[in-house]
């Protein structure tokens, strides 16, 4: 049968609550996903989608990967009454797929399905509730009456490894929901859902600012403060242009040298890497665009780069990618301040097997820590039933990692964006954002935990405060800010270098309809009862405020007994429209206790390119504007630091691009240095 689409519609009685169960609801939607499994227990398909508790109906899709009798896709509309699910049937050519069931509030169970010869049971659970009009009370009251998505994936047991599995993230809206833009672009490419190709045509242009600079970021006492683009976007292959997710490192052996990493679609159209980088011999004053990062023969680098330097002058770039065309966490070195990257890249996932998505990495820099020059990575990992967030370490220069068995995460599904930090005397310090309601805690909740013995083992976890995202729904049907562009409330770690037991946090989260920027500290390292309370950063509370990280340093110059906390963020409040961004920062120099006014990098306002409904773009998928900016301390060598970001003040054109226009924004990666 070949692959098809086929709808059918079917009318139930209403649904039948008890009484009061809903009390003054308006209308809003439950979202439900699950399995069919076939009576010899092989997985036959997967099913996903909607409840309405005001209209009683249900909406949905039924798609059978890698089952070539059966139609690729069904979608179902049909309706839910008393105790029962009735998705209908539909008509395939000859055959039929019937499928029918029972629900409770905890869950959806028992139910069966035919399709043909082939009969067997379906699963499922409740995902979310999704709210259209009713009290914010009436929905919190639902959720306490009705576990959501607690436990493990009802999703089968299809090999992690296998590109059906890979494939069926793409329609698992749990996993939109969560996955980084460069893992989705990733799993797109894989799965052939992207036209990756340029048309650029005769006749294009492109217009570059090319230097501005602004003064002194917090003080007339410090430096001028200089902004450049650190790529090279002459040769990009419009409308294939886009680079941004920036990651920066000083090397530890001489701080002029710096490196600049970011994904870089325009290197799809030669090779296996997605992911570029820059050198600058000049702590940025000048760069170098280097090209590709090296994946070697049969591997690939797909994006989220993460840089970092041991005291040594050593590289090293984290990325996702494959080894083989297994997925991987993968870990590039340099031996010559970040000139050339050695393959194969080292497997920092030696134990996993799965779907990973965003990695991050921390490197111990202090010579009194009993595990100096340890390197610590972690991820998300989207398998099911061993998912969660995942670690590991090395401890031999980055030549072999060892992986720590199992999740450190409660949860195991809707764990993303994990940060990593070590302090002096070699406390790690591990969080991520928690979008479920799996562990005990209420969801979008930012979580925490510590390792004393150099991430082999790890003190229990702890909540740290909300992280709302963003509403979902438009072209989108993820979480946005205003002009499409994806986002969820990520944290960010970083230790201090001059008094070990603080540790810094910084976050975004949606309030009172923008979003803001947060912060946090412990003195205590870390341990439950030590940190403060929650401290807004943005000064104003007009436009948003989003992608938040933070890093410390010391003032050498100024003052060598005193650190410095820089935070640094997108920001909206130049726009009465709310639209376009700028850079704009923070400072502490009394450990996160006080802060100065906030202070605006940019000169030049970035505009939002076409990213939705279709991406302009044609490598990358829809509200994608990136995930994570950089900042970096020079330390231990120097004062100052190194700030990188995507950029879009640069425009280009040449032909038709992917959303249907002729020019557009070009995104870039630039930076900044300074105290």
């Amino acid at each position: 049968m070949t692959s098809s689409v086929l709808r059918c519609v079917v009318l139930i009685p209403c649904l039948l609550v008890p009484e009061g169960f809903f009390r003054t609801v308006e209308a809003f939607t439950l979202t439900a996903h699950g399995s069919f499994a076939a009576s010899g227990g092989e997985p036959a398909g997967f099913w996903e989608g909607e409840f309405s508790v005001e209209q009683s109906f249900f909406r949905g899709r039924v798609w059978f990967p890698g089952v070539q009798e059966l139609p690729a896709e069904l979608e179902v509309i049909g309706s839910f009454g008393n105790g029962t699910i009735n998705f209908g049937s539909a008509t395939g050519g000859s055959e039929q797929l019937t499928f029918s069931g029972s629900w409770n509030r905890a869950d959806l169970v028992a139910g069966a399905f035919t399709y043909g010869s082939m009969t067997g049971a379906w699963t499922g659970r409740w995902g979310s509730i999704r709210p259209g009009r009713p009290a914010d009370s009436v929905v919190e009251e639902y959720a306490e009456a009705l576990p959501i998505f607690s436990g493990t994936s009802p999703r089968p047991a299809v090999d992690p490894g296998s590109s059906a599995y890979a494939c069926h993230l793409l329609e698992d809206r749990r996993v939109m929901a969560l996955i980084s833009g460069g893992g989705e672009a990733e799993l797109r490419r894989r799965c052939a859902r992207i036209d990756g190709s340029a048309k650029r045509e005769s006749g294009g242009s492109r217009i570059v600012y090319l230097l501005d600079s602004v003064w002194a970021l917090f003080s007339t006492a410090y430096a001028q403060l200089m902004t450049n683009r650190a790529n090279n976007p002459a040769p990009d292959p419009y409308p294939i242009i886009t680079q941004n997710e920036v990651s920066v490192a000083a090397s530890g052996l001489n701080a002029n040298l710096v490196v600049v990493g970011y994904n870089d679609t325009s290197h799809s159209q030669t090779g296996t890497s997605r992911v570029g980088y820059s050198t600058s011999p000049n702590a940025g004053v000048s760069w170098n665009d280097r090209g590709p990062l090296p994946a070697g023969t049969g591997n690939g680098i797909c994006c989220d780069p993460v840089l970092g330097s041991d005291l040594s002058g050593v590289f090293y770039f984290a990325s996702l990618g494959n080894l083989s065309a297994v997925p991987r966490i993968l870990v590039s070195r340099s031996f010559d301040g970040g000139l050339n990257f050695q393959v194969p890249p080292v497997n920092a996932s030696p134990a996993f097997v799965g779907e990973p998505d965003k990695p991050e990495m921390a490197i111990d820099r202090s010579l009194s820590s009993l595990y100096s020059g340890n390197i610590y990575v972690c991820w998300s990992d989207f398998s099911d039933g061993n998912g969660g967030i995942r670690f590991s370490r090395s401890t031999n220069g980055g030549a072999s990692y060892l992986q720590v068995a199992g999740s450190l995460s409660a949860g195991l599904f809707s764990m993303q964006g994990c940060a990593i930090a070590v302090s002096t005397d070699g406390v790690v310090y591990l969080s991520w954002w928690d979008g479920g309601t799996e562990g005990g805690y209420p969801a979008n909740t930012i979580r925490f935990r510590r390792s004393i013995n150099g991430g082999v083992s790890f003190q229990p976890e702890i909540a740290l405060g909300s992280a709302i995202p963003p509403p979902s729904g438009g072209c989108c049907n993820r979480p946005h800010l205003n002009g499409n562009v994806r986002n969820r409330p990520f944290a960010n770690l970083a230790a201090d270098p001059l008094i070990p037991g603080n540790v810094y946090l910084t976050w975004n989260t949606y309030t009172s309809g923008s979003s803001e920027v947060f912060f946090r500290r412990s003195t205590g390292y870390g341990i439950d009862g030590t940190w403060s309370l929650p401290v807004r950063l943005n000064d104003v509370t007009t436009g948003d405020q989003f992608m938040p990280r933070v890093a410390s340093g010391i003032l050498y110059e100024a003052d060598p007994d005193t650190s410095i906390v820089r935070v640094t963020w997108y920001d909206r409040r130049d726009d009465p429209l709310n639209a376009q961004l700028h850079l704009y920062a923070d400072a502490s120099t009394d450990g996160g206790a006080t802060w100065r006014t906030d202070s605006r990098i940019t000169t030049v306002a970035s505009p939002i390119p076409a990213i939705c409904p279709t991406n302009f773009d044609c490598d990358l998928p829809e509200c994608y504007f990136g995930d994570y900016n950089a900042v970096a301390s020079r330390n231990p060598i120097a004062s100052d630091f190194i700030l990188g970001w995507g950029d879009t003040r640069d425009t280009d054109s040449g032909g038709s691009d992917c959303a249907g226009g002729t020019s557009s924004a070009d995104p870039n990666v630039y930076t900044a240095v300074g105290c």
